[in-house]
C-alpha cells in the first residue's frame, strides 16, 4: 500500500475483483486433472503394474516419461492458477482523497482527485451471428502529469464505479473549464482542444485523412454527437470526423461547454 493510501480515510466504496464463475472454477480443476493428475496417476499405475512382472528397469523406462510430463503439467496449471489469483487480487477504492487501485502483487496505489485531470470510458461489444455475444466496459485515468491508469470491468458494479468518479471529479474540473476558456485559454480534451474563438483542434487524425493543423471554426462546425463508441464531429461543408469516446476524457463536460459556452 502506498504511503497516501495510508494515510487516507476507510474507503467509502469497495468495487473488488469479480470472482471466479462456477463454469472457470471447475475448468480450472479440469485442467489440473487433464495436465497433471492424470498423467501422474497413468505412471505410477505403469510402474506398479510392471515392477512385479517385467523388473524395475523396465518400470521405470515405461513410468518416467509420465511422471515427467505430469509433474511439467502441474507446473503449468500452477502457473495458470497464480497468473488468475494476481487478477483476483484487482480492487478499486473511492476515498475521499481519491481512487485507489490493486492490482496484481503491488499494493493499493491512491490517486488524489487534485491529480486526475480526466476520465474517459467505452464499451465495446463482441457479436456473434449478428447478436451481442459480450461487452466489456473499460476507462482511464487521466494523470496531471500525463500518464494513464486504466480501469476494467474485472471490477465489480463497473458503470457504478465510473459514475461515482466522475460525480467526484467534474464538479472539480468544471468551474476551472469555465474560467480557462472565458480568459480565451485553450481547453484540452486528450485528443481536442477547443477554444470559444477560434474553435476546435484535432490534436490527432480522425478516420478523415488530413485533420487540420488549423483549429476547425465553430461556424465550419455542422453538429457534434456520440454513435457507436465514437465522437462524430461533422462539418457543415461534407465530410466528418471520428474520435473513440475512450481517447476523450472528460467528454461530458466538453459537450456541456459547447452548449452553453459557444
Amino acid at each position: 500500500m502506498s504511503p497516501d493510501a495510508k494515510k487516507a480515510r476507510h474507503s467509502s466504496h469497495i468495487y473488488p475483483c469479480r470472482p471466479p464463475s462456477r463454469a472457470e472454477q471447475l475448468a480450472l480443476v479440469g485442467l489440473g486433472l487433464v495436465v497433471g493428475i492424470a498423467p501422474l496417476a497413468y505412471g505410477l499405475l505403469l510402474y506398479n503394474y510392471s515392477f512385479p512382472r517385467y523388473g524395475p528397469a523396465a518400470a521405470d523406462t515405461w513410468s518416467i516419461p509420465w511422471t515427467i510430463t505430469g509433474i511439467c503439467g502441474m507446473g503449468v496449471w500452477l502457473a495458470v492458477v497464480f497468473g488468475r489469483w494476481l487478477q483476483l487480487r484487482y480492487r478499486v477504492e473511492l476515498f475521499a482523497e481519491g481512487v485507489g487501485v490493486r492490482s496484481g502483487l503491488s499494493g493499493l496505489k491512491l490517486y488524489p482527485w487534485g491529480e486526475l485531470s480526466g476520465i474517459a470510458n467505452q464499451s465495446v461489444q463482441t457479436q456473434w451471428r449478428g447478436k451481442v455475444a459480450a461487452t466489456r466496459h473499460s476507462a482511464q485515468l487521466f494523470l496531471s502529469n500525463g500518464r494513464r491508469v486504466k480501469l476494467d470491468d474485472r471490477a465489480q458494479r463497473f458503470p457504478e464505479l465510473v459514475a461515482r468518479i466522475k460525480a467526484n471529479l467534474y464538479p472539480r474540473r468544471m468551474s476551472g473549464y469555465r474560467a480557462a476558456l472565458r480568459s480565451g485559454e485553450w481547453l484540452t480534451f486528450g485528443a481536442l482542444a477547443m477554444h470559444q474563438q477560434a474553435g476546435l483542434h484535432l490534436k490527432r487524425r480522425g478516420q478523415r485523412r488530413g485533420a487540420s493543423a488549423r483549429p476547425l471554426p465553430w461556424d465550419a462546425i455542422k453538429q457534434i454527437t456520440v454513435k457507436d463508441g465514437r465522437l462524430v464531429i461533422d462539418l457543415a461543408a461534407k465530410g466528418a470526423f471520428y474520435l473513440p469516446v475512450g481517447e476523450v476524457p472528460n467528454l461530458e463536460l466538453f459537450l456541456q461547454l459547447i452548449r452553453e459556452e459557444v
